[in-house]
């Protein structure tokens, strides 16, 4: 037994110390065991200690003998709470009974329970808030929630009385009259205070007895006819009805309906009308309502028109002022077209609105035509107008723009073009927009019309971040000399840069897809432009009168070019058309005289009508089988072309006048003969015709300068003899200036020519009898003919003629005068002191009478030292001339600032017809103003005089129709013939006493002149001795003497 023991202790090892087991002997014979605590009785005999609320009971291990270990296990559940005595919670509300809690000993834990019936029935009211319910006497009161339940409490809230008083409802006084909306009063609900107030819309209906209202004067005009509009319950003026009064007052209410607006045309061609005055109620007057009143001088606006359905006065010749009776801002919101009046006066509130003009702050937009009007002279444009109508001031004022904003903001206004008829100066932060503007970076939209017609802008640097260059947006911007376009432009829109004379050239980034309409046309010192391959459009005239261009190439990339975008490039030879091409728009080359070749695309379907007409200088065209429809008259008037066609016959879908007379050669490609047998070649711009082995002229290039006829042309390795000119062969070459025509010439048509500016030189010793008797019947006086000229140069009268750089001189015993130039003589004109011919020296002494006359083109002339004599006329009707330079070592002249003097100062010779001059003083010591000295001025509005001026010439303010004022000083004896004729826009003028003659037409066609102030008595005025039809056609003036007035029959 002892050894098997031993044995189990040996197998358990360690795990028997692990429970416990020891050694048992029992009995002093070593019969005794080892203790085994190995067994987890749970025993009341071994309970170590019992289970509390945090620990479970804890047992002896014991061994198989009964005897209890040390060690101890768990086992069991956890006791109970040794709760102390419970402790009341003082928790009871109005509607819960409260709680009582006793404490764990052991572990801490609470243990809660209700005490019954111990609820307290009282609330706890908190949050109060005000009820707004006082009023202007009493206290209001505030409300409280309880905490615990739904009930309130409400109590008065001291010192809340508000003394504001709530009226009842407002009742009318009975004091309303047509002219007043009277008064309505209210009582106080709450106290015996009451409130008095203006009545809306209280006006009562005016009384009205003949006409007028017995009550306030008010004036109506009875017989107008009205119409009954019953959605809106009011009334519409629709017409002049029987009414036949001058002065017409438009009531602003009808058979006791209100009227508000005037129907379109309701009063149109009532040329009897003087006056209309519109009620304060009139909200609308529609299209054209007062057109062609031609009688009409005064119109007054009520304060409630805000409606303008355009053209209410177009037609008006007579209106002289428009009188708004509400306030500015009123009137820069009306809507609609505005008004666009010619030389009128406005008053807005009774006030007359002239000098400088403030736009007040807060105003968003201004209307078309808003401040157009006389006497304004500067108007200022707040930052907060976000929108600008077109023709907003008068450029005849020579107005000045002052904007709120930076040069950012406005380029991003919605403009629609400030100024109307002339230019503008835009200031912005006090610094004027003129010579080389910088635009800042960030801007990505130039908006339309940002400077167009700003005067003085010379170059324009863009910034990167720019985008679109919006419509006209340089537009008419005269002086801009350049313009670089930053990359990243991708749209240029209609109108950008029209009408920019004076840009030579400019370069299209490879962002830009399209060209707008119109977008350089009018540009006609532009002589290159490039156009990058990433355009794919050119819109309707984008390169319309460049008249300066004389080549362009268009990409491949281009499938599309609008009407007429080369129309009247008179300058451009040559252009390629890509091959993507298959329509040739409405008049894409009218015009284009100088157009020697163009190749049509085989691409090409359609040639629009008038496409190639008056393409003067081209002389053949091949019409491929590709196209199928040509429009009517597409070559009219380009009479030197003869078109080949590929087509054996006319095709029917072409226009039945498609080749607008030219010469037409079908099967081009198998013939070149047309349907008479005749043959055509041309050569240096002059068109032949060959037949019957002879060459006869019948045409020639219209850009064509100097033309030598060959007496013999070669065609196809065939000689031809040129033995003939057939009538009107040179008609339309007006750049003609000399013509040689060779012996074998022997038959000459009728009126070969309809230019007067050339010299012909003929081989023959005289007119052969084969040349018609009028031949040279349009070569008058100074247009002279040379017979024998290979051995003579000299005319009948013994003059000699040369050219020089474009300038015909006739030449004489070593004087050299210019002549007479055609009108395309232009640009900036220098005149040497002296010219070679021959190898002999002439001085240039005089130019002619009228040497450029009508040479619309000219800008410029510097005159040289030599010249001693200039005609009358020799500057008349250039439009474009600007200045006048003469050399400083002249006797005769000289120029101050661009302007033509005598050499002493005392004769004012000529001011340029384009000098861009509002207001003009003639310089002290200047005693006569020559003839035609400013005849024509386009810009000139105001003229002084010196008291020195003694004369005035004929026609020396001719036709200047935006002068409106001149002075006439003491000692003018004459005002001499025409003098002021057509001065259109010239309403007074001062006449002294010392005038004593008054020319044949002096005032004639003047029509605005109504007043003529004399500084003499009317017994001295009737002295004067006046010229045949002196104020022929002149407004109805009258005559204010010191004495009285003579009023015009």
């Amino acid at each position: 037994m002892k050894n098997k023991l031993l044995l189990v202790c040996a197998l358990l090892g360690s795990a028997g110390a692990a429970v416990g087991l020891t050694a048992c002997f029992g009995g002093e014979t070593g019969g005794g065991h080892t203790h085994v605590y190995n067994r987890d009785i749970a025993e009341e005999n071994y309970l170590a200690a019992p289970a509390s609320c945090t620990d479970r009971a804890q047992y002896y291990y014991s061994c198989e003998c009964g005897e209890a270990g040390t060690d101890v296990f768990e086992y069991g559940d956890y006791g109970a709470h040794s709760y102390g005595a419970y402790t009341a919670d003082n928790n009871a509300t109005c509607v819960d009974n409260g709680t009582e809690t006793a404490v764990c000993s052991v572990c801490n834990d609470r243990d809660v329970r209700v005490i019954p019936n111990t609820a307290t029935g009282v609330h706890n009211f908190v949050n109060y808030i005000y009820n707004d319910d006082a009023t202007c006497v009493k206290n209001g009161t505030k409300t409280g929630s309880c905490q615990h339940c739904d009930a309130t409490d409400t109590v008065e809230a001291e010192n809340t009385a508000t003394g504001r008083h709530t009226y009842g409802e407002y009742v009318a006084d009975g004091n309303a009259t047509c002219i007043e909306n009277g008064t309505e009063t209210a009582k106080c609900q709450h106290c015996e205070a009451t409130d008095t107030r203006e009545k809306a819309d209280g006006r009562l209906f005016h009384k009205y007895e003949n006409g007028e209202c017995t009550v306030c004067g008010s004036r109506r005009t009875e017989g107008l006819e009205y119409t009954y509009y019953q959605r809106g319950d009011y009334y519409i003026v629709t017409g002049i009805g029987s009414a036949k009064d001058e002065d017409i007052f438009i009531p602003d209410e009808y058979n006791k309906k209100p009227v508000k607006s005037v129907k379109g045309s309701a009063f149109a061609g009532c040329k009897f009308i003087k006056s209309v005055t519109v009620s304060d109620g009139i909200t609308e007057i529609g299209n054209g309502a007062f057109s062609n009143c031609t009688s009409l001088g005064s119109l007054t606006l009520g304060r409630g028109f805000t409606d303008n359905g355009g053209y209410i006065v177009d037609g008006c010749t007579k209106l002289k002022e428009i009188r708004y009776n509400g306030d500015l801002q009123g009137w820069c919101a009306i809507r609609g077209a505005g008004f666009d009046v010619q030389n009128c006066k406005l008053y807005i509130g009774g006030e007359r609105v002239m000098g400088d003009v403030v736009v007040p702050d807060g105003v968003k937009s201004i209307v078309n035509y808003a401040f157009a009007y006389e006497g304004i002279t500067s108007l200022t444009i707040p930052q907060s107008v976000k929108k600008i109508g077109h023709d907003i001031v008068s450029g005849t004022d020579d107005v000045a723009v002052y904007y709120g904003g930076t040069l950012s903001q406005w380029c991003d206004l919605e403009n629609s073009g400030v100024v109307k008829n002339g230019f503008y100066s835009l200031y912005i932060g006090g610094n004027k927009v003129k010579g080389d503007v910088v635009v800042p970076e960030g801007v990505t939209k130039i908006g339309g019309y940002a400077f167009s017609y700003i005067d003085g802008i010379v170059g324009v640097t863009l910034p990167q971040s720019l985008k679109t260059i919006g419509r006209a947006a340089f537009s008419n911007c005269y002086a801009l000399e350049s313009i670089t376009i930053p990359d990243g432009v991708t749209v240029i829109e209609e109108s950008a840069f029209k009408s920019c004379s004076s840009l030579t050239s400019i370069t299209i980034p490879d962002s830009v897809t399209s060209i707008g309409s119109s977008a350089f046309a009018r540009c006609s010192s532009l002589t290159s432009i490039t156009i990058p391959d990433s355009v794919t459009s050119i819109e309707y005239g984008a390169f319309e009168y460049c008249s300066s261009l004389t080549s362009i190439t268009i990409p491949d990339n281009v499938t599309s070019i609008g009407n007429s975008a080369f129309a009247n490039c008179s300058s451009l030879t040559s252009i390629t058309l890509p091959d993507g091409i298959t329509v040739i728009g409405d008049y894409l080359f009218n015009g284009c005289s100088s157009l020697t070749d163009f190749i049509i695309p085989e691409s090409v379907t359609k040639i629009s009508q008038g496409a190639f007409a008056s393409c003067s200088s081209l002389t053949s065209i091949t019409i491929p089988d590709s196209v199928t429809i040509i429009g009517n008259d597409a070559f009219k008037y380009s009479h030197a072309l003869t078109v080949y066609c590929d087509a054996a016959s006319k095709p029917e879908s072409w226009g039945a006048t498609w080749n607008g007379g030219c010469i037409v050669v079908w099967n081009g490609t198998q013939n070149d003969e047309d349907e008479n047998g005749c043959k055509y070649t041309a050569v240096g711009g002059v068109k032949f015709e060959l037949k019957d082995g002879a060459a006869t002229v019948i045409s020639c290039a219209d850009n064509a300068t100097q033309v030598v006829i060959p007496s013999v042309v070669t065609y196809k390795d065939a000689e031809y003899p040129v033995t003939g000119i057939k009538a009107k062969a040179f008609n339309g070459c007006d750049r003609l200036v000399s013509l040689l025509i060779p012996e074998s010439v022997t038959s000459v048509g009728e009126k070969i020519f309809n230019n007067n500016e050339l010299t012909v030189y003929c081989e023959a010793a005289s007119k052969p009898e084969g040349w018609h008797d009028k031949w040279d019947d349009l070569i008058g006086i100074g247009f002279p003919v040379v017979w024998n000229c290979k051995q003579n140069d000299k005319d009948d009268n013994g003059l000699a003629y040369t050219v020089v750089d474009g300038i015909r001189y006739s030449l004489a015993s070593g004087v050299a005068e210019v002549l007479e130039q055609n009108d395309y003589v232009g640009g900036n004109i220098i005149i040497p002191a002296k010219i070679t011919y021959k190898g002999e020296e002439y001085v240039v002494s005089e130019i002619s009478g009228t040497a450029f006359n009508g040479c619309d083109s000219l800008k410029s002339i510097t005159i040289p030292e030599s010249v001693t004599e200039i005609g009358a006329a020799a500057f008349g009707d250039c439009s474009k001339l600007e200045n006048i330079f003469v050399n400083e070592n002249n006797t005769a002249y000289k120029s101050v600032d661009g302007i033509l003097y005598s050499k002493d100062g005392k004769t004012l010779v000529r001011f340029p017809i384009n000098k861009k001059i509002i207001s003009f003083t003639v310089p002290d010591g200047v005693t006569t103003i020559d003839i035609n000295a400013f005849n024509r001025s386009i810009w000139l509005k105001t003229v002084t005089l010196p008291e020195t001026v003694t004369a005035i010439n004929d026609y020396a303010f001719y036709m200047c129709r935006a002068l409106k004022k001149v002075n006439i000083p003491d000692g003018v004896k004459s005002i001499s013939g025409n003098a002021f004729g057509s001065c259109s826009a010239l309403e007074s003028i001062t006449i002294p006493v010392s005038v004593t003659s008054i020319g044949s037409y002096a005032f004639m066609n003047s029509s605005a002149l109504t007043s003529i102030n004399f500084e003499g008595t009317k017994a001295q005025w009737t002295a004067i001795s006046k010229g045949a039809s002196w104020d022929k056609d002149t407004g109805k003036y009258t005559i204010h003497c010191i004495d009285g007035d003579i009023v015009k029959s």
